[in-house]
C-alpha cells in the first residue's frame, strides 16, 4: 500500500497536494483509526472517500494515513468541473423540503402565456358587451353633468362615486375573472396545487445585487436565447397579421369610425392571439429547461446523500 501511494504522489504535481488534516484536529487513536472503514476516516478529513478514491485511483493517501498531516495526490479542478462534486440526484426529502419553501420548477413564460390568451379571448367574446356597457356609463353620467349644470352636493357626489366604481367593477369583472383564473392554471399545471407563506417572507438578500446574472453562464444565455426567440416571434406574428390584412387597413381611412374600429380590433385580436399561442408552444421547452436547472441546483454529495440514506 505505501509504494502505491509512494508513486502516486511521485506522478502527481504538487501544487495539487492537499492536507488531509481532521476537521477537529484529532480521529482518534491509532488503533480505533485501524478498527474503522478508510471511507469513514476520510470523511471525517472533510472529503468523499468514494469520490476521493474513484478520482485517483488510488488505494490510500499516503504510506501512513493515519498521521496527523498526512497528504494525498488530489487534483483539485476535478471538484471544479463538476460544480463541488455535486453529482448525486437529490431525494425526494429534499424535493419535498424544497416545495415547502416555495421553491419549485416553473416557468414563468407559461403562465404568461396563459394569461395573454386569456384575456385576448374573454375580449374577442365579451368586447361587444363592455365597449356597449362603457357607452351607456359615460352617457348616462355625461347626462346628469348636463342636466345639472356639473353643480353636485357632497352626498349625491358620494352617491355618483359608489355607483361609478360599481359600475365599473362590473365591465371589468369577467377580464379579471379569466385572467386570474388562467393564471392560476398556468402555474397549477406546472407545480400543482401549492401554497406557502414563505415566498411571501422578506429576505433582505433579495435586495442585494447578483452579480452572477451578468456573467455568461448557462442559464444566462439560455435566458439571452429565449428572449431573442420571444422578440423574432413577435416580429414574425406582426408581420403576418398586418400583411394579410394590409388592404382592409388602407380602406379603412374611408370608413366610417365604426367601422374602422372593428377593422383594427380584428387585426389587434389576431396579433394577440397568434402571439400568445406561438409564446405558448415557446413556453413549453423553457419549462424544461426550468426543471433542468431545479435538478442542477439541488443535486448532493456523495457524502450528503449516504448521510441522508442514514436518516
Amino acid at each position: 500500500m505505501a509504494e502505491n501511494s509512494d508513486s502516486l504522489l511521485d506522478s502527481t504535481s504538487p501544487e495539487y497536494f492537499v492536507e488531509l488534516n481532521p476537521v477537529d484536529g484529532s480521529v482518534g487513536s491509532e488503533e480505533a483509526l485501524h478498527a474503522r472503514p478508510q471511507e469513514e476516516i476520510l470523511e471525517d478529513c472533510g472529503f468523499r472517500a468514494i469520490d476521493l478514491l474513484a478520482r485517483t485511483g488510488a488505494t490510500s493517501c499516503s504510506a501512513d494515513p493515519f498521521s496527523p498531516g498526512f497528504q494525498g495526490a488530489l487534483d483539485l479542478q476535478l471538484f471544479a468541473a463538476e460544480d463541488e462534486g455535486r453529482t448525486e440526484e437529490p431525494s425526494e426529502r429534499r424535493k419535498r423540503e424544497e416545495r415547502e419553501k416555495g421553491n419549485v420548477p416553473k416557468s414563468q413564460d407559461l403562465a404568461g402565456s396563459a394569461i395573454l390568451i386569456g384575456g385576448v379571448l374573454i375580449l374577442f367574446f365579451f368586447g361587444t358587451y363592455i365597449v356597449q356597457r362603457i357607452g351607456e356609463l359615460f352617457a348616462r353620467y355625461f347626462g346628469l353633468i348636463a342636466t345639472q349644470g356639473g353643480v353636485f352636493g357632497i352626498e349625491e357626489l358620494q352617491v355618483l362615486m359608489k355607483d361609478l366604481f360599481l359600475q365599473t367593477g362590473m365591465i371589468l369583472a369577467p377580464i379579471l375573472i379569466v385572467t386570474i383564473l388562467m393564471g392560476v392554471l398556468g402555474n397549477v399545471v406546472q407545480v400543482g396545487l401549492m401554497f406557502s407563506l414563505q415566498t411571501l417572507e422578506f429576505k433582505l438578500e433579495r435586495l442585494i445585487p447578483d452579480f452572477k446574472r451578468v456573467l455568461p453562464v448557462r442559464r444566462n444565455i439560455f435566458n439571452l436565447l429565449k428572449v431573442i426567440a420571444q422578440m423574432l416571434i413577435i416580429a414574425g406574428a406582426a408581420y403576418l397579421v398586418v400583411v394579410d390584412d394590409f388592404i382592409p387597413m388602407l380602406k379603412s381611412g374611408g370608413m366610417g369610425l365604426t367601422q374602422a374600429v372593428v377593422v383594427f380590433a380584428t387585426v389587434a385580436f389576431k396579433l394577440l392571439l397568434l402571439c400568445g399561442v406561438l409564446l405558448l408552444i415557446l413556453s413549453i421547452p423553457d419549462y424544461f429547461y426550468q426543471r433542468f436547472e431545479y435538478i442542477e441546483n439541488l443535486k448532493i454529495t456523495t457524502a450528503e446523500a449516504k448521510r441522508e440514506r442514514k436518516d
